[in-house]
């Protein structure tokens, strides 16, 4: 721990490595439109701006799966990149303390002392999901976070769904026992819904329609139904395709064997041979004696 605490005091360039994590698809802008969370996303900016002048700020946001948490803090990311910030996101279910050191095993107030070098050179902005996983070790690393981004340009943010309660739960709301750094995420209202369905693509009005009642306010859940209708309608429109093909299909096969048909009864009609009956034994016999008495016959007169 004194080797971690010296380098960090040495500025050893090595100890920002671990953290210049490439960002995940959740943490990258997105094609589509941001719907909805003006004021939460207005909460979060605010405290954005005051922690990147040198007022750290931590802000807890909770809400249950598919309330959109995520893309929310995508968004606030997004800014926070345009400002220059070093964006840190972390999944709490891993060791929090070995990504920000580099190394297992590290005290709470080493991962502290690096975000706190970090911020001298360009804000912060720390982004842990999943809070509810969180290790008892990364719990102690947070409380010791809280208290020391309050005199630095850095943000934490903590990410939860509360829902089903828990031991990390209740340690990140001793954090705040205020509660005036929380926010809990409701349901989008119908029309923010449809305007999430539509962004995906999905115009047939039916469709919206039953894809808004499925959601429940959820945007997540309506993305994912956006996509099975899609699916589904391309599948149908593949099966309607195919079932036409085969339709000209077999209509061509028809007309080839009504070609043949007439070809056929054009064709010249051969003549069936005429059986000839044989002729019994005894009507050959007679015939070689009638020839015999011609023979004769002709005989005579020549004489």
């Amino acid at each position: 721990l004194r080797d971690i605490e010296r380098r960090v005091l040495e500025h050893d360039p090595e100890l920002m490595v671990a953290h210049r994590t490439e960002l995940p698809p959740a943490m990258r802008a997105r094609a589509d439109e941001f719907v909805g969370r003006a004021v939460e996303q207005a909460w979060l900016v605010e405290a954005w701006e005051a922690a990147r002048r040198g007022s750290g700020q931590l802000r807890v946001l909770t809400g249950p799966t598919d309330s959109g948490r995520t893309r929310l803090v995508a968004q606030l990311a997004a800014i926070a990149a345009g400002d220059h910030a070093h964006v840190i996101y972390h999944r709490a279910a891993n060791d929090l303390i070995s990504a920000l050191v580099g190394m297992p095993g590290a005290a709470s107030s080493a991962a502290a002392a690096v975000v706190a070098e970090r911020s001298r050179r360009q804000p912060v902005l720390l982004i842990v999901d999943d809070i509810e996983w969180a290790t008892a070790a990364t719990i102690e690393t947070l409380a010791v976070l809280a208290t020391a981004v309050e005199r630095i340009p850095a943000m934490v943010v903590l990410v939860a769904d509360t829902s089903g309660g828990g031991t990390a739960v209740q340690a990140v709301r001793r954090l705040d026992l205020t509660g005036a750094r929380w926010c809990e995420l409701g349901p989008l209202v119908d029309a923010d819904i449809a305007r999430v369905v539509a962004s995906d693509g999905i115009d047939d009005p039916a469709a919206l329609s039953a894809i808004v009642s499925v959601a429940d306010g959820l945007p997540g859940v309506a993305r994912r139904e956006a996509a099975t209708w899609a699916e589904r309608a391309a599948g149908d429109r593949v099966h309607r395709a195919a079932v036409t093909s085969a339709a000209a299909i077999a209509a061509s096969d028809e007309a080839r064997d009504a070609v043949v048909d007439v070809d056929r009864s054009r064709a010249p009609v051969e003549a069936e041979p005429v059986p000839v009956p044989e002729l019994e034994r005894e009507d050959v016999g007679r015939g070689a004696d009638l020839e015999h008495h011609c023979v004769l016959a002709r005989a005579v007169d020549g004489a």
